[in-house]
């Protein structure tokens, strides 16, 4: 005789679960919305530069840095760098940035690009800020 093993009821109530988490995961991460998301570009940890993704209608370039002459393309649906003399190129080869918490970083040049949310409005109130 051979031993049969069936599925019990909480294997499939586990099962059920994890697809219901994954799922709801999956809608999550794909709903990520760019119109509440800013750019924080700092060089030497001071910033120098912010835009909101939302107030962006068409694509433009600027220039963060004369020393390595990084020139930064910021579209409505995120930013990257166009060029930079630095040697090794990592921030060009970083590529598009659109998520919050994403960052292109030269650190030849001390330069930073961020996307942030864009948590400060009119119905926002910040419970604390950390350093």
């Amino acid at each position: 005789m051979q031993d049969r093993k069936c599925v019990a009821l909480y294997d499939v109530v586990i099962i059920l679960l994890l697809t219901i988490a994954s799922v709801a995961f999956i809608i999550v991460r794909a709903s990520d919305n760019t119109s509440d998301l800013q750019i924080e570009v700092r060089k030497d940890g001071q910033t120098v530069y912010t835009a909101h993704l939302n107030d962006v209608d068409k694509a433009y370039k600027i220039q963060v840095d004369e020393e390595y002459g990084i020139e930064l393309l910021i579209e409505q649906d995120g930013v990257s760098v166009l060029r930079s003399n630095c040697s090794d190129k990592i921030c060009v080869n970083t590529g598009k940035i659109s998520r919050s918490g994403q960052t292109i970083v030269c650190l030849p040049a001390r330069v930073a690009v961020e996307i942030k949310p864009n948590i400060i409005n009119d119905n926002d109130v910040l419970d604390g800020v950390v350093q």
